[in-house]
């Protein structure tokens, strides 16, 4: 791999380096990112909607954030996040945020796209499918777009395992093996939303199947000040019906990356009706084995008892 991101990336392992995509100094945003504000609408996300976004590793942003630079930080990635929490927290006053936070983002934009980073990637899928939600669907198709072009850019569909002279850390490995398969995830979603080709095929990547990560040292702290006052850590624990949802959600992103492939996209006049009906039934019998597979804890029917996370919900 010889990529100059990718080089850095490399170069990075070690070393709590700050993020370049950082506001200017003399610049003069209506919500700095650790205003009252930023802060309520950041929590929001990580409450309500970070199951859905686990290509942002929550406490190693949040670590990074905490001291104002690092490797898992931006402000470009802060403001996006901040756009995405301002639509979940059920006030309709925050929901007119939105739009300054998203324009404080894309401020950043085009100095982040200098010297791109894993925050660039993970701010242009938040803000991508923030625009694709309110209806700019264009534009929100660029920015994924230009996610998963950084994607191949960094290296990211190569397992982190198999760079030459890799020093990563399991957990930065960990880390990008996620981010990975999130955008791949993604991927997928908007190519069936809009029958469009996917940017990210199966058979360009190596990388291995994301494992749960441990919490560090500081995460109770963190927890504490930023999302959920007086609550434990138990109570947001990152287990399985997280870890394993984004798993899960990329085994059946790999199924629709065939439906798109295989059937969508063949459209010669001349494919045999037989064809068509072998390639269903494959199709078919994948998904019925990935159903199967679910573990207990991601499986829902009629008869489950108890509140089940909403990311598990969607699975089914």
């Amino acid at each position: 791999m010889t990529t100059t991101v990718a080089d850095d990336i490399l170069a990075s392992a070690n070393a709590d380096q700050p993020s370049e995509i950082t506001s200017p100094r003399n610049s003069c945003f209506q919500y700095a990112p650790h205003d009252d504000v930023s802060q309520r609408l950041m929590a929001s996300f990580f409450r309500e909607q970070y199951p859905y976004n686990m290509y942002i590793y929550r406490e190693y942003f949040l670590r990074d954030y905490d001291v104002g630079t690092g490797r898992y930080y931006s402000d470009f990635l802060l403001f996006a996040i901040c756009a995405m929490g301002s639509l979940a927290t059920g006030d309709p006053e925050d929901i007119q945020l939105f739009d300054v936070f998203s324009a404080q983002a894309q401020q950043l934009l085009y100095s982040a796209l200098d010297r791109p980073d894993l925050t660039s990637l993970q701010a242009l899928l938040l803000l991508g499918q923030c625009e694709i939600g309110r209806g700019r669907a264009s534009k929100g198709w660029l920015f994924c777009g230009m996610a998963f072009r950084l994607a191949h850019e960094m290296g990211l569909h190569l397992d982190p395992n198999n760079w030459n002279g890799t020093s990563e850390p399991d957990v930065d490995r960990e880390i990008l093996r996620r981010a990975y398969w999130a955008a791949f995830i993604v991927d997928k979603q908007l190519s069936l939303y809009f029958g469009r080709p996917p940017a990210l095929y199966l058979y360009e990547s190596d990388v291995r199947n994301t494992v749960r990560l441990p919490y560090p040292p500081d995460w109770e702290g963190l927890l504490d000040t930023y999302i959920a006052p007086g609550l434990s850590v138990t109570a947001f624990e990152d287990g399985i019906a997280l870890v394993g949802a984004l798993i899960h959600q990329a085994e059946l992103s790999k199924i629709q990356h065939s439906i798109i492939t295989e059937l969508f996209e063949n459209r010669r006049s001349r494919t045999h009706n037989a064809n068509t009906a072998a390639t269903v039934q494959k199709i078919h019998v994948s998904l019925t084995k990935w159903l199967a597979s679910l573990p207990g804890k991601l499986y829902w029917n009629q008869w489950t008892v108890g509140q089940v996370p909403a990311c598990v919900l969607h699975l089914q």
